[in-house]
């Protein structure tokens, strides 16, 4: 059941830790992977672009440097995209209050992508299924997530903040859509996913 657009069990940022996230984002570890993410997406040179659980808006930031058109922001938290607007200030970018099972925008899209924040989705495979719906014909999903490499990092604090790439085989396979390819750079996993 959705409470403030979120689904029992995700991970809810309020003022505090949307604030925490927007400090942090502009560190050089979080830096190095939307920068990864830039560059996949930018070479593809998508008509558009909607990132799903954009947070603080980096990665749309980047990609409307870079030179991007388009883009487009969801977050089911309305601290989160209010720092969004704070960060893309004077740029092209539309934000919006939704989820990966809540696209408030009655348009399709060239790109979707989830940079950091598919780790937090409680139904994975639904949310897949949802948003495929808002591709253009032959649009793409990317997700970008650390790593999970087992071993004794899966027992450490943060293992539930990364995604292995069985586990984004699986969630593609029962949304009923299929991974075209499996990338890896600097501890960063990325999946494109298609129809």
């Amino acid at each position: 059941m959705l409470k403030d657009h979120y689904l029992e069990g995700e991970e809810r940022f309020g003022p505090f830790m949307s604030f925490l996230y927007a400090i942090g984002s502009a560190l050089p570890f979080p830096r190095v992977i939307y920068k990864i993410a830039r560059d996949d997406i930018m070479r593809t040179n998508p008509r558009s672009v909607l990132d799903v659980g954009c947070g603080p808006g980096d990665l749309l930031v980047m990609l409307s440097k870079a030179g991007c058109a388009n883009l487009y922001g969801i977050d089911p938290s309305p601290d989160m995209i209010r720092a969004a607007k704070r960060k893309a200030h004077g740029r092209a970018i539309r934000f919006g209050i939704g989820s990966s099972r809540e696209v408030p925008f009655g348009r399709k899209f060239g790109m979707i992508v989830s940079t950091l924040s598919f780790h937090h989705w409680a139904k994975r495979d639904e949310a897949l299924r949802y948003l495929s719906r808002f591709l253009e014909g032959r649009g793409t999903i990317r997700i970008y997530e650390l790593e999970h490499r087992g071993g004794i990092a899966a027992h450490m604090p943060w293992s539930t903040h990364t995604i292995s790439e069985a586990a984004l085989r699986r969630s593609a396979r029962a949304a009923g859509l299929k991974v075209v390819s499996i990338g890896r750079r600097a501890g960063v996993i990325f999946a494109v996913i298609s129809r």
